[in-house]
């Protein structure tokens, strides 16, 4: 039988290992393989704050023009006339969308939870006999596998 399980690079993994060595599993039966993470690409970070603003300049574009037609129509009644209420009003838009736009995403990447720095996992693959894999798999949960998975083979 084999037992694959998936851990955080940590000492509790060392931890693990080790009580299952004390438990009969011999060192030759344990496969363990260091993942690696995707590289992060630079050009990607810079990517994504330029589309932010893009986004938000959008956002603020549009309600420019929104604002703009409103206030050009209420311009007609006000003393300035229509083009310089058209004018604040289409500031006054693009401000409360760019603003709006940069707000929100700035509070939401602050409470979104976002892996930051993810830490490397590593995966153990461990043969044993079906009589000691009820034993190993409590084992490997005790110190905090992410996952632990069986497949039956041939018994040894």
């Amino acid at each position: 039988m084999l037992l694959v399980s998936t851990f955080e690079q940590t000492l509790e993994l060392e931890e693990a290992l080790a009580v299952l060595e004390k438990m009969g599993v011999e060192h030759s039966e344990i496969l363990v393989i260091p993942m690696k993470l995707y590289p992060l690409d630079p050009r990607q970070i810079i990517f994504k704050s330029e589309e932010r603003n893009s986004r938000a300049f959008e956002v603020g574009m549009a309600l420019a023009t929104a604002f703009g037609v409103i206030g050009a129509s209420v311009g007609f009644v006000f003393k300035l006339g229509p083009i310089i209420w058209g004018l604040l009003y289409a500031i006054l838009g693009f401000g409360i969308g760019f603003g709006g736009v940069v707000f929100v995403k700035r509070n939401k990447q602050k409470t979104a939870r976002s892996p930051g720095n993810p830490k490397p996992e590593v995966v153990a693959i461990i043969q044993c006999r079906q009589t000691q894999s009820e034993e190993i798999q409590k084992v490997l949960w005790q110190y905090k596998a992410i996952s632990v998975g069986e497949t039956r083979t041939g018994e040894k």
